[in-house]
């Protein structure tokens, strides 16, 4: 400790071996997060991302996040906010936010109906 109370981060020793979270790279799953995953890695220029990687972490800001929205629009039907990015900012969890407004949208009289018509 310094003379104010504080800890002095420079005299602490570097962790060693657990010492750091390491968390390995997971390829992502199913469709909608090897989407969301290639068009993070083009609009941030990194190599792959994961299932888990976080879009800030990765270098992403509000302006290349925007460009991810208009990308997944085009790609995937789908309209999101700049607020599920930020709030979900894995292609996990993205992918999640993105299936339920699928689901939301879906009407089961749509459905029907396609059904009547291939029964006829």
């Amino acid at each position: 400790m310094t003379e104010n109370g504080k800890v002095d981060r420079k005299a602490l020793p570097a962790p060693e071996g657990e010492g750091f979270a390491v968390r390995g790279y997971e390829a992502p799953e199913g469709k909608i997060e090897t989407i969301i995953a290639g068009i993070w890695a083009d609009v941030l220029k990194v190599e792959r991302v994961g299932r888990r990687d976080d879009f800030f972490s990765l270098g992403g800001r509000s302006l290349l996040a925007l460009q991810v929205i208009a990308r997944l629009r085009q790609g995937l039907n789908v309209e999101l906010t700049i607020r599920d990015v930020f709030e979900r900012p894995t292609p996990s969890l993205l992918a999640a936010q993105i299936i339920s407004l699928k689901l939301n949208a879906f009407d089961a009289g749509d459905l029907a109906q396609l059904l009547e018509q291939m029964q006829a």
